[in-house]
């Protein structure tokens, strides 16, 4: 069986290949701007460890730059991940985490990241109107996802979004997160989010 971590090393062997034209000549890095983010989504029920019900929000801060005409690269750093899991015992488990309940037992992951994004645009040059994306980043935070032994973890999804002619941008993201085998007990989070985002 191929390991999971294999997804987040083709990513960085894509991004690595684009690099090099990125950081040469007038055009690439130089050329980029900063781009915000908030994503917000639910956990998808698979595998072993059920993540219906579950809350995941990651807010992003990126430099996004172009590589070629149609493909943009984006640094990131995420000041901001949260992933609410549900309580199967108490129906009102949103309560419970925001209002302190000694009673809940699903521990709320709180952390922080890095990585990058790789985008290819509709809109030759622009980096606009229809785009597909992969991320992959590096998570550090505080508890633990239930099934999940590791407190490192790696964010690695896709998505499809659009982005307007105004500096704003929605993107529809399936994102998946695993421990790549740090730890014997690796059960991995899939979670279906919609982003909003503002670039300057």
């Amino acid at each position: 069986m191929v390991s999971k971590g294999w997804m987040f090393l083709a990513i960085a062997g894509l991004v690595v290949s684009l690099a090099p034209g990125a950081f040469a000549g007038d055009a690439g890095f130089r050329d980029g701007h900063w781009r915000t983010e908030i994503a917000v989504g639910t956990g998808v029920d698979s595998g072993s460890t059920d993540r219906a019900g579950d809350i995941l929000v990651v807010g992003s801060v990126e430099w996004e730059f172009p590589v070629t005409d149609h493909i943009a690269l984006g640094l990131r750093l995420l000041p901001l991940v949260t992933y609410a899991q549900d309580n199967e015992h108490n129906d009102d488990w949103f309560e419970d985490v925001f209002h302190g309940n000694d009673d809940y037992d699903g521990d709320t992951v709180w952390g922080a990241g890095f990585g990058f994004a790789t985008r290819f645009y509709q809109i030759a040059k622009e980096q606009r109107g229809v785009f597909f994306e992969i991320e992959a980043n590096a998570l550090f935070h505080g508890n633990e996802f239930n099934g999940n032994g590791s407190n490192v973890n790696f964010l690695t999804g896709a998505g499809l979004g659009y982005k307007f002619k105004k500096p704003f941008h929605v993107t529809a993201r399936f994102e998946h997160i695993s421990n790549a085998g740090l730890d014997d007990d690796n059960s991995g989070v899939n979670a279906a989010t919609l982003a909003f985002g503002y670039s300057f």
